[in-house]
């Protein structure tokens, strides 16, 4: 059972990402959020709302990838550059704290 603080703040991620739009249901997104977020290039999106900015659209994650996958040497194997939410963000972000 999810607190309702959890499901109040990854219910906003969920909605500011337009997830639902990219076919996502949000029992499945609240299985591994940061998983979802990371498979489908919105893993800014915890950062950008925690510092008051609206997370890139969908379309904008599209251009982002291909962004990667053009300059960046180091991939996940998918071709796709996937830098990892760093430590103090997925900490910041679980105790609800900002920057």
């Amino acid at each position: 059972m999810c607190s309702d603080e959890y499901l109040e703040y990854w219910g906003t991620v969920f909605i500011a990402c337009r997830l639902l739009e990219q076919d996502m249901a949000f029992d499945e997104f609240l299985k591994d959020p940061w998983g979802c977020l990371k498979a489908m290039g919105f893993q800014s999106a915890p950062l950008s709302l925690v510092c008051g900015y609206r997370p890139l659209l969908p379309r904008q994650v599209q251009v982002a990838q291909a962004l990667w996958r053009r300059w960046e040497p180091e991939t996940d194997g998918g071709g796709r550059a996937i830098p990892e939410p760093d430590e103090w963000l997925v900490r910041m972000v679980e105790e609800g704290s900002k920057p």
